[in-house]
């Protein structure tokens, strides 16, 4: 059970639903592997998880940008953000 802590907030990857994962394609074996889990809570709130265990808070605004710029034509854009889109 992965729980991490910051400003006296709990943010646990249990109880927490995944978003989206990113990798850069590399094997978890290579050196050079990166990759993240953008998890959002019970309550709303946005974090991201990399491989290396780090705990990264978003705003729901930067969890987007950070989708938009990763998952263009992800379904997860719509289905978390949907009241931060408007037609073009």
């Amino acid at each position: 059970m992965p729980v991490y802590y910051e400003n006296r907030k709990r943010y646990n990857t249990d109880t927490a639903e995944i978003v989206f994962r990113w990798d850069n394609d590399l094997t978890q074996s290579d050196f050079n592997y990166f990759g993240w889990e953008l998890y959002r809570t019970p309550k709303g709130s946005f974090f991201q998880i990399d491989n290396r265990d780090r705990l990264i808070v978003l705003t729901p605004e930067e969890a987007y940008d950070l989708l938009e710029l990763v998952a263009a034509g992800s379904d997860a854009i719509e289905k978390y953000f949907s009241d931060m889109i408007e037609e073009g």
